[in-house]
């Protein structure tokens, strides 16, 4: 049997978070075993081990998050600041096709209007009015 992940994407606009996305990622150990040390089978070191998911998370979230609660486990989220570790792990493999062939981030996340999820962080300036926070909240199947 094999794992899945679910994945919201979340923005803070103006104090509240809001749901940006849920988007479909493909079976990947590698990536998981990334996010939060599942089926870590090369050894990959984790950005953190799993920490739930936030309280403040947006109703959507918490609604698929609890429709798949008694085959959940692993439920985590990674913040604005740990995406680049994100982005250079599948830069990294892509460019490297060690194992598999991965996408760029984007094309697995999507785009923050019109930014890229590492580019929050890096580029400030280039974002919209209002747009405080970012972070990816997951959970895992088997």
């Amino acid at each position: 049997m094999g794992c899945d992940i679910h994945v919201h994407t979340e923005v803070k606009i103006n104090g509240r978070w809001e749901h940006l996305g849920n988007p479909a990622i493909e079976r990947n150990y590698d990536l998981f075993a990334l996010l939060a040390d599942v089926r870590n089978y090369n050894e990959v070191k984790p950005i953190a081990k799993p920490r739930g998911v936030p309280d403040d998370a947006t109703y959507l979230t918490k609604w698929d998050c609890e429709k798949w609660s008694g085959d959940a486990h692993n439920h985590s989220f990674i913040n604005a600041d740990e995406v680049i570790y994100l982005e250079a792990f599948i830069k990294k493999q892509y460019e490297q096709n060690s194992f598999y062939s991965m996408c760029p981030v984007e094309k697995e996340f999507g785009w923050i209007f019109g930014n890229t999820w590492a580019g929050f962080n890096e580029y400030p300036e280039d974002r919209p009015d209002g747009l405080e926070d970012i972070r990816i909240i997951f959970w895992f199947d088997n």
